[in-house]
């Protein structure tokens, strides 16, 4: 019996597990919001062997506060957004009066957990969230930031619900 060798299982096997490789490092680093943004509709369930909650599609996404000068209406403060996920990590950007905002967190379970920012302003609003996915059609939780016009700390709920 002599074992033979397929040059061409060993390179697309070989191929295959570095591009994994080479993503997970991706994802590890804070260049992850840039893989998840452009190669969101790869399917890596597969390549992780993480089954999160899918909550890629189309969203409105609406947050509260108790008092803000800048974002003053309810109009002002929900948005259409569409949620990119690679695996366990989601993107999406949303607008909130005249700016867009940029949402980039991590599954876990039914938690999901991270920060958001203005895309165009890096010393613009920012913060962090934390939301529950309630069966894939709904996210409710916190967000909590910063007020870039009363220089101070704002926290409030936030809510997704799937179109």
């Amino acid at each position: 019996m002599s074992l033979q060798f397929d040059p061409n299982l060993i390179l697309n096997t070989s191929i295959g597990f570095l591009f994994a490789l080479l993503l997970k490092f991706l994802l590890d680093l804070k260049l992850a919001i840039y893989a998840v943004k452009f190669l969101h509709f790869l399917p890596v369930r597969t390549l992780f062997r993480s089954n999160p909650p899918e909550i890629k599609g189309e969203w409105q996404q609406s947050w509260f506060v108790k008092s803000s000068t800048t974002f003053d209406t309810d109009s002002s403060r929900q948005s259409a957004a569409r949620m990119r996920q690679l695996g366990s990590y989601c993107y999406s950007e949303f607008h909130s009066g005249d700016d867009t905002y940029v949402l980039f967190g991590k599954l876990d379970r039914d938690q999901f957990v991270g920060e958001w920012h203005d895309l165009n302003d890096s010393l613009g609003y920012s913060g962090s969230f934390h939301l529950i996915v309630k069966s894939g059609k709904q996210m409710e939780g916190k967000w909590i930031g910063n007020s870039k016009t009363t220089n101070e700390v704002k926290s409030g709920d936030w809510q997704w619900v799937k179109k």
